[in-house]
């Protein structure tokens, strides 16, 4: 390709790469979102634990999507470790701290949950508004040790 070609492609992507960017919105991510786990969680039926948490997101429209992920891992014996994952309920984006309890399952191929120290290895949020153009931002946290009761 001769010098000429190439500049002349260059040009017609950059002017086809500006007019994509005017006519596809932008989405604007940003690590708005913080999630503090707490330092105790709740044990129901050995297969679900309650982790207690304070999540705040900026502002967002509603109404928004959310997806979120949180695990959790505890030495349940010296060979053994109990896993599970689970989701938080929908969080409202507004600027304010807000209590949230987040459920972890424990995984049935494994062995149950127990009293106990525990690490919630991952936990993620992220929130998206449902309207045009689409705004979405995100939080994780962890490793965190958390205390089973109950």
């Amino acid at each position: 390709m001769s010098s000429t070609h190439r500049r002349r492609f260059l040009v017609f992507f950059a002017l086809c790469l500006g007019a994509a960017a005017a006519v596809v919105p932008a989405v604007a991510s940003e690590d708005g979102t913080t999630i503090t786990i707490g330092a105790s969680a709740t044990l129901v039926a050995r297969v679900e634990v309650d982790i207690h948490t304070v999540v705040n997101c900026a502002p967002l429209p509603a109404p928004a999507s959310q997806m979120s992920s949180i695990n959790l891992e505890e030495a349940v014996s010296k060979s053994s470790i109990a896993r599970g994952s689970g989701f938080f309920p929908v969080v409202t984006c507004d600027g304010a701290d807000h209590a949230v309890t987040a459920i972890v399952f424990a995984d049935s191929s494994g062995p149950p949950f127990k009293r106990g120290q525990a690490v919630v290895t991952f936990a993620s949020i992220n929130v998206c508004t449902s309207s045009f153009p689409v705004v979405c931002e995100g939080g994780s946290a962890g490793p965190q040790v958390v205390s089973i009761h109950g």
